[in-house]
């Protein structure tokens, strides 16, 4: 029974883990798309920062539990997605000065 509840854990951090993914992801699509349409190569390795933490994090969550998710996964995750906020604000800047 306590084999079965272990399972049942990392199945439930499992399902978090993907959950939060699925949270963040329209907004990181939205920065890769804008921020690739001036700088290409930028959100390409921005993004595959991105794709590269998640994969951390949701390594740490089911391994760790809950406090496995703050390991390296999770802040590369978070560099990787706050330099696609930054590529695509300023991507739309340069946009609107351009008119």
């Amino acid at each position: 029974h306590q084999e079965a509840s272990k399972e049942a854990f990392a199945f439930n951090c499992a399902q978090r883990a993907h959950g939060n993914t699925l949270e963040y992801l329209p907004t990181t699509l939205f920065s890769l798309l804008f921020a690739g349409i001036r700088y290409p190569t930028f959100a390409a390795v921005a993004g595959a920062g991105v794709t590269f933490g998640r994969i951390l994090y949701t390594s740490g969550y089911i391994s760790g539990g809950p406090q496995g998710r703050y390991g390296i996964g999770g802040g590369f995750a978070l560099l990787g997605s706050l330099a696609l906020y930054a590529g695509s604000t300023w991507s739309a800047v340069q946009m609107v000065m351009e008119n």
